[in-house]
Parts: structure tokens; C-alpha cells; sequence
């Protein structure tokens, strides 16, 4: 298929390793490329490819070669990582003024290695990438384009690599662009965006054709909603047979609004967050129940929260909440202490079905899943909050995420119902929070100063800790 360029989407990072005085610096660039033929069946639809460009200047080099990989590649990368990654070619110049050449690489997913001609040359790699959110329904979904970091990394890079800058270019009418990262300024002349510094690679980019896409406002003295409902009729190829989605309609957009002003209203009660906040939720869900998906990140200041459905569940049961809720936990420790899943995503989800049910629902619901935890779970998923590294979900239903959004979240409702129940325990975590934002840190060691200062023993504590570190 003969395709003409789009550029959609650009986006250039300066990475630097410094190792024994030994550089690396890469550009990557990436673009999104739109068809101009289209078959008749899916004549609403546009084809999607994705195109990476990776450029590493090398200095003083003295190893013989270089080895660039995947830092979290997606679970089904390894069974097809030629739908992930191809066209993959390597190419080598001395300098700038110089033409390309093509060297021999090594491929063995997720690993690209290649040997180094000269100590200081330039390399680059080329390929076409298929993000996962693409392959959800087999046909490319052009209005929902997401390079999503938690998916897997979407370029090869080195364990000390980290990302220096960072510059978007977007169209400036016509799409809508949703990026996670906290320290932006933002030129809406230009629509370029500057990232003054960041050292992790994770960096998730969500792009929507506006034209697919009804957006509905509701302005708060608190908050800004804005969501953009799905709003054209889409055909789906699934279990060997077409099926035709529509658009919802405008009562159940009104009941999905309503849904999120009354979340709004109990986060607005319960949390002391003065500052405005943004939540802007993009509703791609297609009429149907395979999965419940759902993610959202915060741009800009910390001051907007975006979040994205990809299926019709997300509507469902507490899913919504949680995702918007993580807007307002906000403080959290750092990433490699212990306690950030406890605290990012167990206290998350204890809160989104807490703040919205009476305590005998709350049971009922905590206490299924922890049904569903102790029928899925393996022992080499382990069973300790604390000692998790990595939010997953495998196929056969195991993995840390039983933990993280099922047990965890249990033993904090059981430590409610030995302190007096669900009201106590949440007056007392409304404390907690309160204190968070005062002292603009959030650890264990502040949760349990908090807990035992309302008037919870040390052996009701240690008994919560208990629960937490071991399996029952």
C-alpha cells in the first residue's frame, strides 16, 4: 500500500550515558504515518504505521560493540516480535557530512546488538513499530493512538540511559494530545512541548483524532472536566465475523457525566487539595465487555489528570474512580521504597470502592476478590506488598497485580473493622491525607504516626502489618 506521509506526531529526546567517561547521546524521533487508500468496508477507518528513527552519537568508545534493549517489553512481544518490531536496519557514519551505510546487526528480542566501527561514529537504527493498543481488535484504531510506557518501551535504549529533554511538534488543529510528564511549559503557538528534565525513561504519548469524538465540559470551582465521548459508528472485525458499534447516546453520555460530577464531589469532601485540577477522560470504548482497561497519568504541573478506557468496562463498577482518583494521590513515596504500591495503587483502589459503598458492600466486594486472589495466585508471584517491583497481570489471571488490587486491598478493609469499621477507618485516612499534603511527603512511617495518634494500638497496627507481609 503506497502511503503518503502525516506527520502526526514528532518527538525528539536527548539521552546521555557517561560511562568511565565514555558518551552516548540518541535522538529518537517518531512518527505516525497515515494511509491515503482505504478499503470500502472500513472506509471510516485509517491505517496506522508507526515509524522509529533512533540516532546515538558515540565518543571515546573503546568496547567493541553496544547492546541496546527493551526495558519492559509487553508479555506478547516475545511470542510475535516481528508484529512489534520490523524492518529493523542499522546503519553507521563517522560524521554528519558523511553518507550511511548499513552494518550487520544481531536481533534476538529484546536485545539489538551491533559492533562499533570507529570509537566515535554515529549510529542508526530504523524500524516500524506496532504499539499494543493498536493490536487490541487486529484493525489499527487511528482515533486512539497510544505509545504507552506501561505497555512496554517503545525504543531500544541502555539501563543508563535517561531522558535529558524532550520536544513534541503536534498538529495544531484537528487532534488532541495527552502526554505523563510533570515538568512541561508548553507554547500554544507552536504546540510545542519542552521537558526540562526526567530520569526515567517513561514517557507515554496518547493522541485522539478529534473529528471521532463529542467533547462534553463541566466547569467546577475546583475542577475542570472534560470528556471526549466516542462519537462515530465503527466497524469491528472479532471471532471471525464483522460487528458494528454506534455511538452511545446522549442519555447514558449524560449518566457517565453524572457518574463522574457525584466522584468529583466525594474527592472534593474527603481530600484538602486546593489547587485546581484538570481531569480530562477520553471514552474509546467500544461496545463490548472482552476486557477492562484502563490508565491514566498526569501532565503538565501535576495539575491535570488524563485518563483513557479502552473497552465499555471501564464504565463498569469502580474503574472510573480509581483511575481519576489517582489525581489526587498525587504525593506518593519514591518509586524503588517499598510501600509505592501500597500507597499508588492498594490505597487507590481501598478508596475508590470505600468512598462509594456502604461497609457491608464494601465486604462483599473486597472479599470476592480475595476469593478470586487465593484461586489465581502462584507462589513464584509471592505474597508481600512490600516486596513487589512491578505491576502485571498474566494471562492465567496470576501475577503481582493479585496483590496489589486484591489482597492488599482487603487487609487495609479489615483493619477497618478492628478499629470500629469502614467510617473510622476512612475519617482517620482523611487525616492521613490531610497531613500528606501539609508535609508534602507520603511514607509508612508517616501512616502508622497517624494511626496510632487516633487511637489505634500497637498490636491492632502490627496485626495490619502482619497481614500485609504474609499470606492467610
Amino acid at each position: 500500500m503506497k502511503a503518503k506521509i502525516l506527520l502526526l506526531l514528532l518527538l525528539v529526546t536527548d539521552i546521555i550515558i557517561e560511562v568511565n567517561a565514555q558518551t552516548i547521546t540518541s535522538d529518537i524521533t517518531v512518527c505516525f504515518y497515515e494511509s491515503d487508500t482505504l478499503t470500502p468496508l472500513f472506509a471510516n477507518q485509517d491505517s496506522i504505521h508507526v515509524s522509529v528513527e533512533e540516532i546515538l552519537s558515540i565518543s571515546d568508545w573503546s568496547w567493541d560493540s553496544i547492546e541496546l534493549s527493551l526495558e519492559k517489553p509487553h508479555w506478547l512481544a516475545p511470542l510475535m516480535p516481528h508484529m512489534f518490531f520490523s524492518d529493523i536496519q542499522v546503519f553507521t557514519r563517522k560524521s554528519s557530512k558523511d553518507n550511511w551505510e548499513q552494518i550487520h546487526y544481531e536481533y534476538l528480542f529484546p536485545r539489538i546488538k551491533f559492533i562499533v566501527p570507529t570509537p566515535n561514529c554515529h549510529i542508526k537504527i530504523t524500524y516500524s513499530h506496532l504499539p499494543y493498543s493498536m493490536m487490541l481488535h487486529w484493525y489499527n484504531l487511528p482515533h486512539f493512538n497510544a505509545i504507552l510506557n506501561s505497555d512496554g518501551e517503545w525504543y531500544f535504549t541502555h539501563p543508563l540511559m535517561y531522558v535529558k529533554s524532550i520536544q513534541i511538534s503536534a498538529p495544531s488543529t484537528g487532534y488532541t494530545l495527552f502526554l505523563n510528564k510533570p515538568s512541561l511549559s508548553i507554547n500554544s503557538n507552536t504546540n510545542q512541548i519542552n521537558l526540562s528534565k526526567s530520569e526515567e525513561n517513561d514517557i507515554s504519548v496518547i493522541l485522539i483524532k478529534n473529528h471521532w469524538y463529542q467533547k462534553q465540559g463541566y466547569s467546577h470551582e475546583r475542577y475542570q472536566l472534560n470528556l471526549f465521548h466516542w462519537d462515530s459508528t465503527y466497524y469491528l472485525y472479532a471471532n471471525d465475523t464483522i460487528r458494528m458499534h454506534v455511538p452511545i447516546s446522549k442519555t447514558t453520555m449524560g449518566n457517565r457525566m453524572e457518574k463522574i460530577k457525584m466522584t468529583m464531589m466525594r474527592y472534593c469532601n474527603f481530600f484538602p487539595k486546593q489547587k485546581f485540577l484538570t481531569i480530562n477522560i477520553v471514552d474509546n470504548c467500544l461496545e463490548t465487555n472482552d476486557i477492562i482497561w484502563g490508565c491514566a497519568f498526569q501532565e503538565e504541573n501535576w495539575d491535570t489528570i488524563s485518563v483513557f478506557f479502552e473497552t465499555n468496562t471501564g464504565w463498569y463498577g469502580n474503574v472510573a474512580q480509581h483511575e481519576i482518583l489517582h489525581g489526587y494521590l498525587d504525593i506518593l513515596p519514591p518509586k524503588d521504597d517499598s510501600a509505592y504500591f501500597l500507597f499508588c495503587e492498594s490505597l487507590t483502589e481501598y478508596l475508590s470502592v470505600a468512598l462509594f459503598n456502604t461497609q457491608d458492600v464494601s465486604d462483599s466486594i473486597f472479599s470476592s476478590r480475595y476469593t478470586h486472589y487465593v484461586d489465581n495466585r502462584k507462589e513464584s508471584d509471592g505474597e508481600n506488598i512490600f516486596h513487589i517491583h512491578a505491576d502485571f497481570m498474566r494471562r492465567d489471571f496470576s501475577g503481582t497485580a493479585l496483590i496489589i488490587y486484591q489482597k492488599t486491598p482487603l487487609v487495609i478493609h479489615k483493619l477497618g473493622m478492628l478499629i470500629g469499621g469502614q467510617e473510622r477507618l476512612l475519617q482517620i485516612l482523611k487525616q492521613f491525607y490531610a497531613e500528606v499534603y501539609r508535609q508534602e511527603k507520603c511514607s509508612f512511617p508517616l501512616l502508622k504516626e497517624v494511626f496510632l495518634s487516633n487511637g489505634v494500638t500497637e498490636e491492632q497496627w502490627n496485626s495490619f502489618v502482619y497481614y500485609l507481609s504474609h499470606n492467610y
